[in-house]
This record gives structure tokens, sequence and C-alpha cells, in this order.
């Protein structure tokens, strides 16, 4: 995912903030948050140029979410990676009172679903809570738009259309073929991704996520992109 496109600037030359594309990029933002990798992180990082609002104020919280959404659902709290984040920043944030899923969790019911495997078989119940309508899916997308911008060096319209899937681990393989002609970013084994887009309209694309090799998600932005027909079993 490189480009030798000039990064969009300010009448000095200061490169717009890749995600409001007003105001001037000076401060670098990881685009796959860096607190999601152990230490020390992958050396290939993507970062982009953002505003002090979109990087400290917003993107910052949605960071530390998003590291602590992957190490407590159950896809991957297993992960070595999850017990070590969790077991140190995301035990200190709860202390601090600064974790927003420590913060949610006690004022949220808890339901139980049914667990099968991929052949259908029933091996339990589940205890879940739900997390405020979005959140995980604007985390998602955001990231999406810093990829785009890193490869393409065009600002992502925070107004475009999208949805994010997520799908159970087994479809992985599934879903990549439809990707063979894609650009790709693979950040060790911890984060990959491809995508397309469509030639008449640049913001019409379909993604394919995955964190730690345990969670995949699909993104479908603008308006005329079809979505994956395969099962999907959860929409944050």
């Amino acid at each position: 995912m490189t480009s030798k496109k000039r990064k969009p600037a300010d009448a000095f030359g200061v490169p717009l903030c890749a995600y409001c594309g007003v105001n001037a990029g000076v401060t670098n933002d990881h685009v796959v948050p860096r607190c999601i990798f152990p230490t020390p992180p992958p050396p290939n990082l993507v970062t982009v140029p953002a505003c002090r609002p979109c990087n400290h104020r917003k993107k910052s919280k949605d960071d530390t979410l998003l590291r602590d959404f992957l190490c407590c659902d159950h896809a991957g709290h297993d992960h070595p990676v999850a017990q070590g984040l969790f077991n140190g920043k995301v035990r200190r944030s709860i202390a601090r009172n600064q974790s927003e899923i420590a913060k949610y969790v006690p004022r949220t019911p808890i339901f139980r679903v049914p667990m099968r495997t991929p052949a259908g078989l029933y091996v339990g119940e589940l205890e879940v809570i739900e997390f405020p309508p979005g959140r995980i899916s604007s985390i998602i997308f955001n990231i999406v738009r810093g990829l785009y911008y890193d490869s393409r060096r065009v600002i992502f319209p925070a107004s475009t259309p999208y949805d994010v899937l997520r799908h159970p681990l087994y479809e992985w393989g599934n879903l990549v073929p439809a990707f063979h002609d894609g650009a790709a970013k693979v950040l060790g084994h911890l984060f990959a991704c491809k995508y397309i887009y469509a030639t008449e309209d640049q913001f019409t694309t379909l993604w394919l996520i995955g964190f730690w090799e345990r969670y995949v998600f699909s993104v479908r932005t603008g308006e005329n992109m079809p979505p994956f027909k395969e099962r999907v079993i959860t929409s944050p």
C-alpha cells in the first residue's frame, strides 16, 4: 500500500489532516493503533498526518477502546498478546478509572448466547454484553480511512456511507479470493488487510481486515459496492 502521490497540503505546504482534511496535520497518527501491539511493535506501522483534535481528543480514546475490546472479546482474550496487554496496560487503565469498557460493563445487561463450532455442534453458552451501537464499527472505518490515505494520498470523506461486518475466523480463507487483485498491508502476524475500489468511484471500496489472527471484519464503503454474501455473526 504505497503511493508516489504528494500528500494534500495547505498553502504553506503543511500536510492536511488525513481525517478532517481541514486542519494542518501537525502530529503523526498510528492508523492501526500502536497500543494493540506488544513491545517492540512492528517496524512498519502506518502513520499519517493528523491535527491535534483528531489525533489526541478522539483517536486516542478510540485506540484504547479497540485495544480493550480485542483483549476482552471471547475470540481473542486467550491470545498471548491479549493476555500480555490485559495484565499490563488494560489493568492499569482500569485501576486509574480510564477504561471505557470498565465503566460501561457495570451498567450493561449481561445475556447468554449459544456457542457452536463451524460444523454447528453446540458447545455451551457464552455471557456477553453489547457495546454502544456503532462504536467499534466507526473505529474500524477510521482505520480504513487512514490506510486509504496512506495508500493513495487521498482524504477519505468521513461522510461516506459504510457498513462494518464481523465474520467468523474460519471465513477468512473464503473471503480472501475476492481481493486477489487488491492492495494489501500486513503488520507482522497481528494485523492484515486487503482492499479493492471501484474505478468509477474511488470511495466505493471493499475491505477485509484481520486482527491477531482471531478477528475478521469486512468493510463496505460507498453507495454501490455490493456486500459480502457470507454469514455474519455480529455487527458491533
